[in-house]
């Protein structure tokens, strides 16, 4: 999966309950298991923050993550 600028842009544009659904939806695509992440609104604005402000290069090592699994045996 490629996210670009653009694309992160229509995320964070996303109500909370849609961005929280695509974000576990692209980690499920990539194998890990989500059925034991709580996610709460406290998270959601945590990770719209930290989406907001990231690199280029931090994207791309975040889909790297969850390419290897997200880092769980």
């Amino acid at each position: 999966m490629e996210l670009d600028r653009t694309q992160l842009q229509r995320l964070l544009a996303l109500d909370d309950e849609k961005f929280k659904k695509v974000l576990l939806g692209i980690a499920r695509e990539y194998g890990i298991d989500t059925s034991a992440i709580n996610v709460g609104k406290e998270d959601i604005a945590r990770l719209r923050l930290i989406l907001s402000t990231a690199s280029e290069n931090d994207i791309q090592n975040l889909i790297n993550g969850f390419k290897n699994g997200g880092g769980r045996a």
